[in-house]
């Protein structure tokens, strides 16, 4: 029943939009089916029902119920105001400061190649991104990695929300793109348009937890380029990059990664292992992290100075 659902929408979409073939949709969704089973495989038995029910259950649209703060996303607690943090490689030592606003959103971060800025408008009560703006410094090849982006040039991008909250539209200075949601949310198609550049269309698939579980794209054939899996406490346990690369994680008891392996990097023959340990403050977030590649060598050490709003 679920993939005659996918199956109606998503040719229903085909259909009203020029830029994406019949072809690419049967083939996007076997991909689609492919990746659910994959998903609901690993899932216990618990969240198996709970899946059921909700697909029984009227879609819950409420903007509300889909609001994270940037301190959530970063497993912080508390009311974070400022974060400065030092870290130390091979005795070169460098800084980056964090901004936060009294809601816990993020307004500022400053490091060495720049600064990102964010601004937010307000559905329901509730802060959506609504404008960001990235200023590169003149160091040589300053570049800037922000919520999965990188970037290598000055951009400022305006976010645009539908009265639920969902994210319908995002431009940039070279860039925009417009998402359409489908099957409650779960399956996000964006159409990316850049001058001089034709329109390509991905696919973002989700689970019920609203965790993007895989990436499609029309110029990729067989597998998904980004697959991720989750535990049961929705923490990101595996991940495949789009150029292949295989990264594993482990937890400890407040949230943070401990372990990770990294696989399938080009140029290395073996896999590598990274171990990390960490110090708290009585909020429990973290103050110092270090970082130990597999032969328990020091490869960076972390501090961070945590101030809080009063």
């Amino acid at each position: 029943m679920k993939k005659e659902l996918i199956l109606s929408i998503l040719f229903a979409l085909g259909f009203s939009s020029p830029v994406c073939s019949q072809s690419f949709l049967k083939d996007a969704l076997k991909k689609v089916d492919k990746v659910l089973e994959t998903t609901e495989s690993i899932l216990n038995g618990k969240e198996k029902e709970d899946i059921k029910q909700a697909d029984n259950a009227p879609q819950e649209s409420s903007a509300k119920t889909k609001f994270i703060t940037s301190l959530s996303k970063t497993n912080l607690k508390g009311a974070v105001k400022n974060i400065i943090e030092v870290s130390l490689w091979d005795g070169i030592e460098s800084q980056s400061t964090y901004r936060y606003n009294f809601e816990g959103m993020i307004e500022e971060y400053t490091c060495e190649d720049g600064v990102v800025s964010c601004a937010y408008s307000k559905i329901d009560g509730i802060p959506y991104l609504a404008n960001l703006s990235v200023r590169l410094s003149d160091r040589d090849y300053a570049v800037i990695e922000w919520e999965g982006r990188q970037y290598m040039t000055a951009d400022v991008r305006y976010f645009f929300n539908n009265e639920e909250g969902h994210l319908v539209e995002e431009r940039g200075i070279e860039e925009k793109i417009k998402y359409t949601y489908l099957n409650g949310g779960r399956i996000v198609r964006a159409d990316s348009e850049r001058k001089g550049v034709e329109i390509v269309p991905s696919f973002f698939i989700y689970n019920e937890s609203g965790k993007l579980i895989a990436e499609y794209s029309e110029k990729m054939e067989g597998e998904p380029v980004r697959e991720i899996r989750y535990d049961e406490g929705n923490r990101k346990v595996y991940e495949k990059e789009p150029d292949g690369v295989v990264r594993e994680y482990r937890y400890n008891d407040n949230g943070e990664v401990v372990y990770r392996k990294t696989s399938n990097t080009f140029g290395h023959d073996e896999d590598s292992e990274d171990w990390y340990t960490y110090a708290y403050d009585i909020y429990g977030n973290w103050t110092e992290k270090i970082w130990r590649d597999g032969d328990n060598r020091v490869v960076c050490i972390y501090n961070r100075k945590i101030e809080y709003y009063k």
